[in-house]
């Protein structure tokens, strides 16, 4: 696929922007154009991380990053070489500079650079500020975005920090949709929210919680019961002690529900 070039005083179309994925993987995406190999991990990762700060990176900020152990000179050489292959990739034949770089800093052109995190931020974001089915909607655009971790796989601190932080705000964000639903009588779309908040963190008791609450709600008591005693396992498994006190009161609750339903079959 070729780009147009972009606009000059001739009045000529601009460039296609690139869309840089990051959630659940690393992906490029230009019209019909998706790119998710590259040469080395390496030049994967440094797309990523321009993409996601889209900012001027110091070139020694990133040779520190990528080849922390490397000697000054194999540095630079490394990471021109992951600068020509991440060209080769996305600028030639697409007759359009996307990828620019002085002596001392690397940056991608922001008026050819979307991705799909500013999305995710601007989807919230619209949902901070309205009220009502708009939140809602929002809110869903938002949770639709982000439906896997950002940069799965890559260890940097930098990574891992935004990481958690979009995990976070998608799991506000599937709370206050899974109690928007279960007021609203739809338990199908409030279980899905309250699962894929268990699958963001495994451990976290009070999505637990609400998703067996669920279950008893939709008069299954056996089956809330019996997930809150996987999480009992689970927890014991990693050495991390028994649930803590409102777990075992609402497992208590289970049980009571449980014996109520089997005590009227009798």
């Amino acid at each position: 696929m070729v780009s147009r070039l972009p606009a000059d005083d001739r009045g000529l179309p601009r460039a296609e922007p690139w869309r840089i994925e990051l959630l659940g993987g690393i992906r490029a995406r230009r019209g019909r154009l998706v790119v998710t190999e590259f040469r080395t991990r390496r030049a994967a990762h440094l797309l990523a991380r321009l993409a996601l700060n889209a900012r001027p990176h110091s070139r020694d900020e990133l040779i520190a990053m990528l080849w922390p152990q490397s000697a000054p000179a194999s540095g630079r050489q490394n990471l021109s070489q992951s600068l020509s292959e991440l060209r080769r990739r996305l600028e030639n034949s697409h007759r359009c500079e996307f990828l620019l770089a002085s002596r001392e800093t690397v940056w991608l052109e922001r008026e050819l650079l979307s991705t799909d995190v500013d999305d995710f931020e601007q989807a919230l974001a619209a949902a901070h500020a309205a009220h009502g089915a708009d939140r809602i909607g929002h809110l869903e655009r938002a949770v639709g975005i982000a439906s896997a971790p950002l940069l799965p796989d890559v260890p940097y601190d930098w990574a891992s920090a935004s990481r958690e932080r979009i995990s976070a705000e998608c799991d506000m964000a599937l709370e206050e949709l899974a109690h928007h639903y279960e007021q609203n009588g739809d338990l199908v779309d409030a279980f899905e929210c309250a699962w894929r908040r268990v699958r963001i963190d495994p451990m976290d008791e009070g999505a637990h919680r609400e998703f067996a609450r669920l279950f008893e709600r939709a008069g299954r008591p056996a089956a809330g019961l019996r997930h809150l005693l996987d999480l009992e396992h689970e927890l014991s498994r990693r050495g991390s002690g028994e649930p803590d006190a409102a777990t075992r009161a609402l497992a208590d609750v289970l049980r009571a529900r449980l014996a109520e339903l089997v005590g009227a079959l009798r």
